[in-house]
């Protein structure tokens, strides 16, 4: 231990003269080298004599060692001042100096005290001119670990450097991947683009194609039936006045023949049978006043009488029949007339020529035609889907800020339109407008037929059919009605209720629809009196004078109280028959004040109580739609 601390102090101590002496060179004068080197020689021999000492008291102590837990170890070099970096701290809290320096004030003794007080032993106290010996504290690491640790870290920097510069290449190579997929993605994008326009173009082609061939083969159909069935020709009654007649096809006046033939038929056998008859029962009574049983005559005219009876039957089946052909030709008359109507103004229309507005929607060919509006199937180039198209067209004698207000309305209910999400609702997908005058909705495609060419097909419905439908009906109006904003429909009517393939309902046209406020429960002013389907509109809807009458959701109760009683009985239970100036004119919803039921065909005291709870004639007496949900009709289970 003694040749360890003497060799460990002396490198130390050599250390750290070499490194003085280079610094006198450069910063102190020559009488400043002197004085340091006399100073050197007097700290050797200082360092002998403790050297002897400290053999003697603590040979084992070669370090300052702290009580403190906290405290490093350092090893003491007389004759040096200390480094400014380090700071030693003795028990108690004590220090050597703030600065890594012994303070100026203080004795040797009292630096011996510190030493004693931290188990170190001190140097031996030197007298003269230069008696405090200074003393530097330094870190008890050897130079051969500093440089074992600065080799360490000269290692680690080098890795450190090549990690870095391998990092960087990495980085580097990320950001050529990176700039490469963002220009890939563009071009993909740029492609797919591309490859859409591309589809569009060849759908558009195709799409026409097959368009164009469907029109072809209905216009033939329809002139097949012009001559079968019959057509709309234009009848001069006028010098200045022509109007629009029916004229029958051969099939229909084929079995109108056949019948008027069975008819007269028919009563020249039945005048005959009577004369037969009446020739009977004289022979008869000829016969029993000369007490004979029969006669040749008497069994020749029951042979006539029962031939011609036989006659009448067969005669009577095949007008039977025929009648059911004349049925069948009328329905499918109707549907004719509807056909060619749609045909005619399909080819009117300006939108004939597969025109693609907003970019998207291509025109195929017209659905139906209304008041102000037309109905397109449409394909979605977007979504590539069949769409239902309709078009809005303005009056074109409304002034230009009167149509920009009924478009801002409309394009308002319509918005609400689109935040209806119900399995008997149609989905609203898309409104824009065309131009001034006109503005598209985008609706969902319905494949079926509506409720009212069904029930043209099968004139009434059974009341276990006509209450499916009502259940349906009354489901999307109670949905309705439970918005935040109750909406009332307006204009419920078969023609607006859809089939789907799977044979549901679904309510479509909301362009006449009104939007209830919140805290509207005394109902809203009706604004657009004379606007809607009169057979289907409540009196109240008809009243004028003072001020506009005020609506809620019972105008669309009294609709389907109309469509219920249509269902069943095959006709309208006010106006039926009637033109909508004619029953204007006449007052007839007015004058509605009871529903009245036919004796045929029946149906049950239920759906009777239902009609007169949706048909009362008072507004304040009729149900709304969530009394009207919770009928005992709709409720209860059916009973056949």
């Amino acid at each position: 231990m003694k040749n360890a601390w003497t060799t460990k102090v002396a490198e130390q101590r050599s250390a750290t003269t070499q490194q003085m002496r280079s610094n006198s060179h450069s910063h102190h004068s020559s009488a400043q080298k002197k004085k340091r080197q006399r100073s050197h020689e007097n700290s050797n021999t200082g360092l002998n004599s403790s050297k002897n000492k400290l053999k003697k008291k603590s040979p084992s102590s070669s370090k300052v060692k702290s009580t403190d837990s906290n405290a490093e170890e350092y090893t003491l070099v007389p004759g040096h001042h200390v480094q400014p970096r380090i700071i030693v701290h003795h028990d108690g809290g004590n220090r050597i100096s703030s600065k890594g320096k012994a303070s100026p004030n203080r004795s040797v003794n009292q630096l011996q005290e510190n030493t004693v007080a931290t188990g170190v032993q001190t140097p031996p106290k030197k007298t003269g001119a230069n008696n405090i010996m200074n003393y530097t504290v330094r870190t008890s690491v050897s130079s051969i670990d500093l440089q074992e640790q600065i080799a360490s870290l000269t290692e680690k920097n080098k890795k450190l450097a090549s990690d870095l510069s391998i990092t960087k290449d990495l980085v580097h190579t990320l950001k050529q991947q990176l700039d490469d997929s963002a220009s890939q993605f563009t071009q993909n994008k740029k492609d797919v683009k591309e490859r859409h326009m591309n589809a569009s173009t060849c759908f558009k082609k195709i799409l026409k194609q097959l368009i164009t061939i469907e029109k072809m083969n209905i216009r033939r159909n329809l002139y097949e039936s012009n001559h079968r069935l019959g057509q709309i020709v234009q009848q001069r009654t006028g010098p200045h006045t022509v109007i629009e007649v029916w004229k029958d096809g051969y099939r229909l006046k084929e079995v109108s023949t056949r019948q008027g033939e069975i008819l007269a038929i028919c009563e020249q056998l039945k005048k005959e049978q009577r004369k037969v008859t009446a020739r009977k029962n004289t022979e008869a009574k000829r016969l029993q006043k000369a007490n004979e049983t029969s006669s040749h005559e008497f069994l020749n005219l029951i042979a006539q009488e029962e031939s011609m009876k036989f006659h009448l039957r067969r005669l009577k089946e095949e007008g039977e029949a025929l009648a059911l052909q004349r049925k069948d030709l009328d329905t499918k008359k109707l549907v004719h007339i509807r056909e060619l109507k749609r045909v005619r103004d399909e080819d009117r229309s300006r939108f004939k020529d597969f025109p693609v507005l907003n970019e998207r929607y291509m025109l195929l060919r017209l659905l139906g035609k209304g008041g102000f509006s037309e109905v397109w199937l449409a394909f979605d180039l977007s979504m590539y889907l069949y769409v239902a198209c309709k078009i809005h067209e303005l009056n074109p004698n409304w002034s230009d800020e009167k149509k920009r207000s009924f478009t801002r309305h409309a394009t308002r209910e319509y918005a609400i339109h689109k935040t209806l999400k119900h399995p008997k609702i149609v989905s609203l997908y898309d409104v824009f407008e065309i131009d001034t005058n006109s503005f598209a909705t985008v609706l969902e495609n319905c494949q079926g037929p509506d409720l009212d060419l069904f029930l043209k097909e099968r004139k009434r419905l059974s009341e276990r059919d006509a209450r499916a439908i009502l259940i349906q009906i009354v489901s999307a109006l109670k949905y309705m009605n439970g918005q935040k904003l109750r909406i009332i429909h307006y204009d419920l009517k078969p023609a607006n209720i859809l089939f789907t393939e799977t044979g549901d309902i679904k309510i479509t046209d909301f362009g006449l629809s009104k939007i209830m406020d919140e805290g509207c429960d005394q109902g809203m002013e009706l604004t657009s009196q004379g606007a809607g389907t009169y057979w289907y509109l409540p009196p109240e809807c008809f009243r004028v004078g003072g001020s506009p009458p005020r609506i809620s959701s019972k105008v669309d109760v009294w609709s389907v109280g109309v469509i219920f009683y249509e269902m069943l009985f095959g006709k309208r239970p006010f106006g039926d028959g009637m033109s909508q100036d004619h029953m204007l004119r006449e007052k007839t919803i007015l004058r509605a004040t009871s529903v009245q039921f036919p004796e045929t065909p029946k149906c049950s005291r239920c759906a009777k109580d239902f009609l007169r709870v949706c048909l009362a004639y008072n507004q304040a007496e009729r149900a709304d739609v969530d009394k009207l949900s919770a009928h005992e009709y709709l409720s209860t289970r059916w009973k056949s």
